[in-house]
């Protein structure tokens, strides 16, 4: 959670400057970094990976943006419930003298904090579990294009490895005369020196 001192921190020092969304900004800007994040996780591996795996990375687009949906709804309905809590604050912060701020301000912040706390600690079992629900449906796609990639490495080789001993095969009677010619040349240069 935050303290009075981080919260002074963010408004520059200035009490005053105190959002009433702050909390519920600070936790939405999480979320959406977390979301943008997966989405481009995506775009990396997109670019990675051959055109082979291009239906799995469309899957595993799919997948981050139904996770980043379902991670903003989740976060609209905290919102909604924590409106009451912000509306409140900022009620009471306007009420207050700048004096008095300053001394009750803490005090407001520990009564928001106990207010959230049973959100922030459902929101965050929430991204969590998202989090994961987006891992176990990428972790076989990325399998299943590890395999099909290897397949595919294993087929080349075993499709080049007739071609590359044909031209051992071809190239090996050329080496043979090189050899002989550079054998004849060294032969050459040490009898005359």
């Amino acid at each position: 959670m935050w303290s009075a001192a981080d919260i002074n921190n963010n408004s520059g020092g200035d009490s005053r400057a105190l959002a009433p969304g702050l909390c519920v900004h600070l936790i939405s800007a999480k979320i959406t970094e977390s979301a943008d994040l997966a989405g481009q996780y995506a775009i990396t591996l997109r670019s990675q990976v051959t055109p082979l795996a291009q239906d799995l990375l469309t899957q595993i687009s799919q997948e981050a943006e139904l996770m980043k949906e379902r991670l903003e709804q989740d976060l609209s309905t905290v919102r909604g419930q924590l409106e009451p809590y912000t509306e409140d604050l900022r009620v009471k912060i306007e009420q207050q003298k700048s004096e008095e701020l300053k001394g009750n301000l803490e005090q407001s912040v520990k009564e928001l904090q106990s207010q959230l706390g049973p959100y922030t600690e459902e929101l965050k079992e929430k991204v969590d579990q998202r989090l994961q629900e987006f891992q176990q449906s990428v972790a076989p796609l990325a399998e299943s294009l590890q395999t099909q990639l290897a397949q595919r490495a294993k087929m080349l080789q075993q499709s080049l490895a007739p071609y590359a001993e044909d031209l051992r095969e071809k190239l090996d009677p050329y080496a043979q005369d090189l050899k002989s010619q550079l054998t004849v040349l060294w032969q050459t240069f040490t009898m005359t020196s």
